[in-house]
Protein backbone atom coordinates (compact mmCIF):
# COMPACT_ATOMS: atom_id res chain seq x y z
CA UNK A 1 0.00 0.00 0.00
CA UNK A 2 2.87 2.36 0.83
CA UNK A 3 4.58 1.56 -2.48
CA UNK A 4 1.31 1.99 -4.37
CA UNK A 5 0.81 5.50 -2.97
CA UNK A 6 4.44 6.37 -3.63
CA UNK A 7 4.59 5.39 -7.31
CA UNK A 8 1.05 6.16 -8.49
CA UNK A 9 0.39 9.00 -10.94
CA UNK A 10 -1.19 11.08 -8.16
CA UNK A 11 2.33 11.57 -6.83
CA UNK A 12 4.46 13.22 -9.49
CA UNK A 13 7.14 14.43 -7.09
CA UNK A 14 10.75 13.27 -7.05
CA UNK A 15 10.08 11.06 -4.04
CA UNK A 16 8.14 8.83 -6.47
CA UNK A 17 10.63 5.95 -6.88
CA UNK A 18 9.39 4.92 -10.31
CA UNK A 19 9.28 8.44 -11.70
CA UNK A 20 12.71 9.23 -10.28
CA UNK A 21 14.15 6.11 -11.92
CA UNK A 22 12.49 6.92 -15.25
CA UNK A 23 13.86 10.45 -15.23
CA UNK A 24 17.37 9.14 -14.62
CA UNK A 25 17.30 6.82 -17.65
CA UNK A 26 19.06 8.84 -20.34
CA UNK A 27 21.02 6.01 -21.95
CA UNK A 28 20.76 2.25 -22.50
CA UNK A 29 20.23 0.68 -19.07
CA UNK A 30 22.41 -2.23 -17.99
CA UNK A 31 20.50 -3.84 -15.13
CA UNK A 32 22.71 -5.62 -12.60
CA UNK A 33 20.95 -8.04 -10.26
CA UNK A 34 21.93 -10.39 -7.40
CA UNK A 35 20.93 -14.01 -6.99
CA UNK A 36 17.17 -14.28 -6.57
CA UNK A 37 16.33 -11.08 -8.46
CA UNK A 38 16.80 -12.41 -11.99
CA UNK A 39 13.03 -12.53 -12.61
CA UNK A 40 12.61 -8.87 -11.66
CA UNK A 41 15.60 -7.83 -13.79
CA UNK A 42 14.38 -9.68 -16.89
CA UNK A 43 10.85 -8.36 -16.35
CA UNK A 44 12.21 -4.80 -16.16
CA UNK A 45 14.21 -5.30 -19.37
CA UNK A 46 11.12 -6.59 -21.19
CA UNK A 47 8.95 -3.76 -19.84
CA UNK A 48 11.45 -1.15 -21.01
CA UNK A 49 11.61 -2.74 -24.44
CA UNK A 50 7.86 -3.09 -24.86
CA UNK A 51 6.59 0.05 -23.13
CA UNK A 52 9.39 2.60 -23.66
CA UNK A 53 10.68 1.03 -26.91
CA UNK A 54 14.34 1.18 -25.82
CA UNK A 55 17.17 -1.35 -25.66
CA UNK A 56 18.01 -2.82 -22.26
CA UNK A 57 20.56 -5.31 -20.90
CA UNK A 58 20.61 -7.56 -17.82
CA UNK A 59 23.59 -9.14 -16.09
CA UNK A 60 24.23 -11.04 -12.87
CA UNK A 61 26.48 -8.92 -10.64
CA UNK A 62 28.64 -11.92 -9.69
CA UNK A 63 29.16 -12.95 -13.31
CA UNK A 64 29.81 -9.32 -14.27
CA UNK A 65 32.72 -9.31 -11.81
CA UNK A 66 34.59 -11.70 -14.12
CA UNK A 67 33.98 -10.22 -17.59
CA UNK A 68 31.23 -7.60 -17.77
CA UNK A 69 33.02 -5.01 -15.65
CA UNK A 70 35.71 -4.60 -18.30
CA UNK A 71 33.16 -3.08 -20.67
CA UNK A 72 33.27 0.09 -18.55
CA UNK A 73 36.90 0.70 -19.40
CA UNK A 74 35.79 2.70 -22.44
CA UNK A 75 33.03 5.27 -22.72
CA UNK A 76 29.66 4.09 -23.99
CA UNK A 77 26.01 5.04 -24.14
CA UNK A 78 25.13 2.54 -21.41
CA UNK A 79 24.27 3.33 -17.79
CA UNK A 80 24.25 0.92 -14.84
CA UNK A 81 21.15 0.20 -12.78
CA UNK A 82 21.80 -1.72 -9.55
CA UNK A 83 18.94 -3.87 -8.22
CA UNK A 84 19.97 -4.51 -4.64
CA UNK A 85 18.37 -6.51 -1.85
CA UNK A 86 18.05 -5.37 1.74
CA UNK A 87 19.72 -8.56 2.91
CA UNK A 88 21.83 -9.68 -0.03
CA UNK A 89 24.39 -12.40 0.57
CA UNK A 90 27.61 -11.18 2.20
CA UNK A 91 29.78 -11.75 -0.87
CA UNK A 92 27.16 -10.04 -3.06
CA UNK A 93 27.25 -6.98 -0.81
CA UNK A 94 31.02 -6.92 -1.16
CA UNK A 95 30.65 -6.83 -4.94
CA UNK A 96 28.03 -4.08 -4.78
CA UNK A 97 30.40 -1.96 -2.70
CA UNK A 98 33.28 -2.55 -5.11
CA UNK A 99 31.10 -1.79 -8.16
CA UNK A 100 29.87 1.46 -6.63
CA UNK A 101 33.44 2.43 -5.74
CA UNK A 102 34.59 1.67 -9.29
CA UNK A 103 31.75 3.66 -10.85
CA UNK A 104 32.40 6.66 -8.59
CA UNK A 105 36.14 6.63 -9.28
CA UNK A 106 35.49 6.54 -13.02
CA UNK A 107 32.67 9.14 -12.99
CA UNK A 108 30.07 6.64 -14.21
CA UNK A 109 26.60 7.64 -13.09
CA UNK A 110 24.55 4.78 -11.72
CA UNK A 111 21.16 4.31 -10.12
CA UNK A 112 20.36 2.07 -7.15
CA UNK A 113 17.00 0.43 -6.55
CA UNK A 114 16.75 -1.33 -3.21
CA UNK A 115 14.13 -3.90 -2.34
CA UNK A 116 11.88 -3.81 0.67
CA UNK A 117 12.45 -6.15 3.60
CA UNK A 118 10.65 -9.49 3.71
CA UNK A 119 10.64 -12.82 1.94
CA UNK A 120 11.81 -13.25 -1.67
CA UNK A 121 8.27 -13.20 -3.12
CA UNK A 122 7.47 -9.90 -1.41
CA UNK A 123 10.71 -8.40 -2.66
CA UNK A 124 10.15 -9.54 -6.25
CA UNK A 125 6.54 -8.35 -6.42
CA UNK A 126 7.48 -4.99 -4.93
CA UNK A 127 10.40 -4.53 -7.35
CA UNK A 128 8.32 -5.54 -10.39
CA UNK A 129 5.64 -3.07 -9.34
CA UNK A 130 8.16 -0.21 -9.08
CA UNK A 131 10.04 -1.12 -12.27
CA UNK A 132 6.91 -1.61 -14.40
CA UNK A 133 5.69 1.86 -13.46
CA UNK A 134 9.15 3.25 -14.27
CA UNK A 135 8.96 1.84 -17.81
CA UNK A 136 5.56 3.50 -18.36
CA UNK A 137 6.74 6.82 -16.93
CA UNK A 138 9.78 6.67 -19.22
CA UNK A 139 7.54 6.10 -22.24
CA UNK A 140 5.46 9.14 -21.29
CA UNK A 141 8.57 11.28 -20.70
CA UNK A 142 9.88 10.31 -24.16
CA UNK A 143 6.42 10.87 -25.69
CA UNK A 144 6.11 7.22 -26.68
CA UNK A 145 2.77 5.43 -26.69
CA UNK A 146 3.43 2.20 -24.73
CA UNK A 147 0.31 0.48 -26.07
CA UNK A 148 1.10 -0.50 -29.69
CA UNK A 149 3.68 -3.20 -30.38
CA UNK A 150 3.98 -2.96 -34.16
CA UNK A 151 7.17 -4.98 -34.46
CA UNK A 152 5.68 -7.87 -32.45
CA UNK A 153 2.56 -7.74 -34.63
CA UNK A 154 4.80 -7.85 -37.71
CA UNK A 155 6.55 -11.00 -36.48
CA UNK A 156 3.25 -12.66 -35.55
CA UNK A 157 1.79 -11.93 -39.00
CA UNK A 158 4.86 -13.29 -40.76
CA UNK A 159 4.84 -16.44 -38.61
CA UNK A 160 1.13 -16.89 -39.34
CA UNK A 161 1.77 -16.52 -43.07
CA UNK A 162 4.67 -19.00 -43.01
CA UNK A 163 2.57 -21.45 -41.03
CA UNK A 164 -0.20 -21.27 -43.64
CA UNK A 165 2.27 -21.72 -46.51
CA UNK A 166 3.91 -24.74 -44.85
CA UNK A 167 0.51 -26.21 -44.10
CA UNK A 168 -0.52 -25.79 -47.75
CA UNK A 169 2.75 -27.36 -48.97
CA UNK A 170 2.38 -30.32 -46.61
CA UNK A 171 -1.25 -30.81 -47.65
CA UNK A 172 -0.38 -30.64 -51.37
CA UNK A 173 2.56 -33.01 -50.98
CA UNK A 174 0.52 -35.46 -48.96
CA UNK A 175 -2.35 -35.37 -51.45
CA UNK A 176 -0.09 -35.89 -54.44
CA UNK A 177 1.75 -38.68 -52.68
CA UNK A 178 -1.53 -40.43 -51.92
CA UNK A 179 -2.93 -40.00 -55.43
CA UNK A 180 0.21 -40.57 -57.44
CA UNK A 181 2.16 -42.63 -54.93
CA UNK A 182 2.28 -45.86 -56.92
CA UNK A 183 2.70 -44.14 -60.29
CA UNK A 184 5.43 -41.84 -58.95
CA UNK A 185 7.39 -44.83 -57.66
CA UNK A 186 7.08 -46.61 -61.01
CA UNK A 187 8.08 -43.46 -62.88
CA UNK A 188 11.09 -42.95 -60.58
CA UNK A 189 12.23 -46.51 -61.20
CA UNK A 190 11.89 -46.11 -64.99
CA UNK A 191 13.67 -42.75 -64.86
CA UNK A 192 16.62 -44.21 -62.96
CA UNK A 193 16.91 -47.10 -65.43
CA UNK A 194 16.69 -44.70 -68.37
CA UNK A 195 19.36 -42.43 -66.88
CA UNK A 196 21.72 -45.36 -66.35
CA UNK A 197 21.10 -46.52 -69.93
CA UNK A 198 21.88 -43.03 -71.30
CA UNK A 199 25.14 -42.80 -69.38
CA UNK A 200 26.15 -46.27 -70.55
CA UNK A 201 25.27 -45.40 -74.16
CA UNK A 202 27.21 -42.14 -74.02
CA UNK A 203 30.17 -43.98 -72.50
CA UNK A 204 30.03 -46.58 -75.28
CA UNK A 205 29.92 -43.89 -78.00
CA UNK A 206 32.86 -42.13 -76.36
CA UNK A 207 34.92 -45.33 -76.30
CA UNK A 208 34.17 -46.04 -79.97
CA UNK A 209 35.08 -42.50 -81.01
CA UNK A 210 38.42 -42.54 -79.18
CA UNK A 211 39.34 -45.82 -80.85
CA UNK A 212 39.12 -44.15 -84.29
CA UNK A 213 41.39 -41.25 -83.29
CA UNK A 214 44.78 -41.07 -84.98
CA UNK A 215 47.12 -40.30 -82.10
CA UNK A 216 50.36 -40.68 -84.16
Amino acid sequence: EITKKNICSDNLELNNQSLDLAMSLKQIPLIYYPGGFEAAAIRFKCSLQENAKIHAIVEDVVEASHNGITSWEIKSNVQPILLQGKDDYKKTKERWAIFEEYFNENSIKFKKITSIEGDIISKLVNLIYILDYASIYLAIINKIDPTPVNSIDYIKKRLWFLKKILKLINFTTSSLDTFFGLWSKCFLSVWIDFTIFCFNFIGLKFNLSTKNLDLS
